[in-house]
């Protein structure tokens, strides 16, 4: 990983003034360090979207892709529904789940 993207992770995201700026960041990161490969993100706890709103802002949906969770049946249907309307380009699909019981094969995501 880039000495940039260790930076950033060592002063965590969680204490940062805006999140969403940071998430932005980090994918950044990331697209540039996947290059051209197609990379596959878990959007654990997606809740209503506001992560798929920033991978879509920051990438090529050619190149990334994401499966998206969350616990909360309201907030599954609704990004369900709404996924067009939203232009959320990367969204490969969401399901209805918890962190323990994940629908997906170990080592399938970046």
């Amino acid at each position: 990983m880039s000495e940039e993207y260790l930076e950033l992770m060592k002063h965590g995201s969680m204490h940062v003034d805006d999140p969403h700026a940071a998430l932005e960041k980090i994918l950044s990161i990331l697209v540039n360090f996947f290059g051209k490969r197609r990379v596959l993100i878990l959007d654990a706890g997606c809740g209503y979207g506001h992560s798929l709103e920033a991978i879509s802002r920051v990438s090529d949906s050619a190149l990334i892709e994401t499966l998206s969770f969350d616990i909360n049946l309201d907030a599954v249907v609704w990004l369900n529904k709404n996924r067009e309307m939203h232009a959320f380009k990367t969204l490969l699909g969401v399901v209805c789940c918890s962190l323990e019981t994940l629908p997906f094969r170990n080592n399938s995501f970046h």
